[in-house]
């Protein structure tokens, strides 16, 4: 259900959870752009989810990405 509204609400977007990974990691990448992580991060929040961007291979540049590595969470089970 979130990467169908990730899809939704972010067109340029691809957008999947790493089930191999014992956090189940969502990983964005932005197709044509930036990905923008704190637009993403509230649409997760809204809802229900915590998420954080998560370091890459580069730097911490700022809050647009290429692509970017998210922990979510759910509010209810921290």
């Amino acid at each position: 259900m979130l990467v169908d509204q990730i899809h939704k609400n972010f067109p340029g977007y691809k957008a999947n959870f790493d089930l191999d990974d014992c956090d189940k990691i969502l990983r964005v990448k932005c197709l044509n752009g930036l990905v923008e992580s704190y637009s993403l991060i509230s649409l997760l929040n809204d809802y229900g989810f915590n998420a954080e961007v998560l370091p890459d291979e580069l730097p911490f540049v700022s809050q647009l990405h290429q692509s970017g590595t998210f922990m979510t969470g759910s509010n209810n089970t921290v």
